[in-house]
């Protein structure tokens, strides 16, 4: 049986729409009296401040540049504005685009900090996702939800078996088996099962096997941002996102790692067009650099607290 007790989420806040988004998730749609132990992974500490002492369950604040320290790839890499106040970050992260791309896999850089910390069962979670099913407690809720017998539960399930994903496959593989030799991945496989990204429950049952995970994705990514080609095939590039949802199926399959799928009741995902306000990739809507212009230009009714738009 998991406990509910020894779960951590982990949500990743970076950007002024993103961290807005936490705070009004927390304080509408997670209200409950048995939340989980969570931690927050930001590049501005000091808006989580008040929160972390009125709320006991909030029990860590990390800095990402700080949590990503020791690789100095990643600056480089993965990229983000350095710009706190909206405007100026919205106005940056255009120019980033023009190079670059906003890196997904940046929410893996909380992980090595729940393993020293002694979590090895976490959730890794967008900042605009709720967990769901509030007329239940929190255990009745791992039970039904993610106590299915293996290592990871995650949003959403696809099988890629197209002739590009595979070749994919392949050179990853490649590249994770000349690094660690003890990786033997399966060839000839009929396709990759991969998952969305805004949930995943990792369940690890010891640090060592956690900390391989972390160093393997961590690796993972930093050769495919050094091989272009192979990025933009493995991250279903977008014009704002380097996704690593498949990234991390090829991980999951080369190393014998089962998925499970979560229930859509589970969670309740608020991707809200305007938490994007600075490069809306969707819709008749037009860009801005702060919120209210966003709302002002595109007459925009947000039409109550955090409704799904």
């Amino acid at each position: 049986m998991i406990s509910a007790e020894n779960i951590v989420v982990s949500y990743w806040a970076i950007g002024p729409s993103f961290r807005r988004a936490l705070l009004t998730m927390l304080d509408t749609a997670y209200k409950r009296p048995d939340m989980f132990k969570f931690i927050i992974l930001t590049d501005h500490v000091s808006d989580f401040e008040e929160l972390q002492t009125q709320n006991p369950k909030c029990i860590a604040v990390l800095d990402l540049n700080e949590q990503r320290a020791k690789y100095e790839w990643s600056f480089i890499h993965e990229p983000i504005p350095v710009s706190k106040t909206e405007r100026e970050y919205a106005s940056e992260f255009r120019e980033i685009l023009l190079t670059s791309r906003f890196s997904y896999g940046l929410h893996r850089f909380s992980v090595p900090w729940l393993i020293d910390h002694g979590y090895l069962q976490f959730i890794l979670m967008d900042p605009d996702m709720a967990i769901g099913r509030r007329d239940i407690t929190i255990q009745t809720w791992v039970d039904g939800y993610l106590d299915l017998g293996v290592p990871v539960v995650a949003y959403g399930c696809v099988h890629s078996n197209t002739e590009n994903h595979l070749e994919v496959y392949t050179a990853v593989c490649d590249a994770l088996e000349a690094k660690f030799p003890y990786i033997k991945a399966p060839r000839g496989i009929p396709y990759v099962v991969y998952t969305d990204g805004p949930f995943r429950f990792h369940n690890f049952n010891c640090p060592e096997a956690a900390a391989e995970f972390f160093q393997i994705w961590n690796f993972s990514i930093k050769y495919t941002f050094e091989n272009i080609d192979l990025l933009n095939r493995v991250s279903q590039v977008g014009p704002v996102f380097y996704h690593d949802e498949f990234l991390l199926g090829i991980i999951y399959t080369a190393l014998g790692i089962s998925l499970g799928t979560i229930a859509g009741p589970a969670v309740e995902a608020n991707h809200n067009i305007e938490h994007r306000y600075f490069a809306i990739t969707q819709g008749n809507y037009k860009s801005a650099l702060t919120h209210d212009e966003f709302l002002e230009i595109n007459e925009f009714n947000i039409g109550g607290d955090y409704e799904q738009k």
